[in-house]
């Protein structure tokens, strides 16, 4: 990287000290660009670490830290964190993490249970996030990750229509049995009223 560059990359926060070779290093120090900027950009790449995880340690412990794993079939807190991490990427983590994140969500977004309310809302939050991050996520790898809301928001669809249809038949044949009772009483009353006067004319003789 030419001298200029160096300075005016780390000035602007462009990159980190973390990211220079060590000849890289030497030209920042000679031209006196370590300081405050360094100081500045060390500050805010600490802070966007922490607050938004871009490491990818939250998503690692979801699945192997020391934190209980969510319950089977539990797919919030991947996409609350998930949202988390995207909010705080930057164009020069490169493509690799948003290309991550989107291989992951993909088959979780097509099989949550859209029919749960705190899923559907995490899911859509996640993917407010992926549309209002543009300069990060493509218009392809939105498509995909649309694509798989929408084929889950489907799937909860028929089956609500599915279950609905067997209630209607479940009470349809409980109204029928009702029915069936009523007309078996109903028989049997009639009978018991025939019957009483024959024995009444027995009783008289």
């Amino acid at each position: 990287m030419p001298r200029h560059m160096v300075c005016l990359a780390v000035r602007e926060g462009l990159t980190s000290f973390t990211q220079l070779s060590e000849a890289e290093l030497k030209t920042a120090a000679a031209l006196g660009c370590e300081g405050q900027s360094a100081m500045g950009v060390a500050a805010r790449e600490a802070y966007r670490k922490a607050v938004f995880r871009t490491d990818g340690s939250g998503l690692a412990a979801l699945f192997g830290g020391s934190a209980p794993l969510p319950k089977l079939g539990n797919f919030c807190p991947l996409f609350t964190e998930a949202a988390r991490v995207l909010r705080g990427l930057m164009k020069r983590d490169g493509q690799l993490p948003t290309k991550f994140l989107c291989e992951m969500l993909a088959p979780a977004l097509r099989s949550y249970d859209a029919a749960d309310d705190a899923m559907a809302d995490a899911a859509d939050e996640l993917l407010a996030v992926a549309r209002r991050r543009c300069d990060l996520v493509t218009d392809e790898q939105l498509e995909r990750l649309e694509a798989a809301n929408d084929h889950a928001e489907a799937l909860s669809h028929l089956l609500d229509c599915v279950i609905s249809e067997h209630e209607e038949q479940l009470d349809a044949q409980h109204d029928d049995l009702q029915l069936q009772a009523l007309n078996t009483q109903a028989e049997e009353l009639e009978r018991r009223v025939l019957v009483l006067p024959e024995q009444s004319g027995v009783r008289d003789e």
